[in-house]
């Protein structure tokens, strides 16, 4: 058994509340059997810019993309390819922002030589920034593949829109504070 003040206690919460992410978007993802087509480079930021100007709440910050497959993926069955961060860029591109022609013609000229395929067992998570370049091939296999694909951000993204979301996951909130 552990005594605690409450004044320690209070100042615990606070530290975990300030250091709890917020949920804000999930899915599922699957590439049917023999026809499950790839996803074109692009950032989850410029996704989200796009999302946000939408609904009105302009731009992003950075957030993580936690990419989780739940089965084994590989090249075969359009398996996730990132261009590594320490690579060379697209030439003017904005990471938070639609891509270009020129970037998506660099993407596929140069980019394509410098990805690295992530190749990974039912299970295994790969957290990513929101800003880096990434894409998947089709699946030309006899299964399916699917991925869990979860997004976290430090706060709301999007504003007050019935759309976006910020759950967060970290301790409840203490009466009167609001998560």
């Amino acid at each position: 058994v552990v005594a605690v003040s409450a004044t320690a206690a209070a100042a615990a919460d606070d530290t975990a509340a300030e250091l709890a992410v917020c949920l804000f978007n999930e899915h599922y993802v699957v590439k049917p059997a023999g026809r499950g087509g790839g996803f074109a480079w692009h950032t989850d930021g410029a996704l989200q810019h796009e999302a946000g100007l939408a609904l009105g709440s302009g731009g992003a910050a950075e957030y993580v993309s936690l990419w989780c497959p739940l089965d084994t993926v590989s090249p075969a069955n359009g398996c996730l390819r990132l261009l590594p961060s320490d690579a060379p860029q697209p030439p003017s591109a904005a990471a938070d922002a639609p891509a270009s022609e020129a970037t998506l013609r660099w993407l596929e000229e140069e980019g394509e030589a410098l990805a690295v395929d992530v190749c990974a067992e039912a299970g295994d998570a790969v957290l990513f920034s929101s800003r880096l370049w990434h894409c998947s091939g089709p699946n030309r296999t006899g299964a399916d593949r699917r991925v869990y694909y979860g997004q976290y951000s430090r706060g709301a993204i999007g504003g007050e829109a019935p759309l976006c979301l910020a759950v967060r996951t970290g301790p409840a909130a203490a009466p009167g504070r609001e998560t």
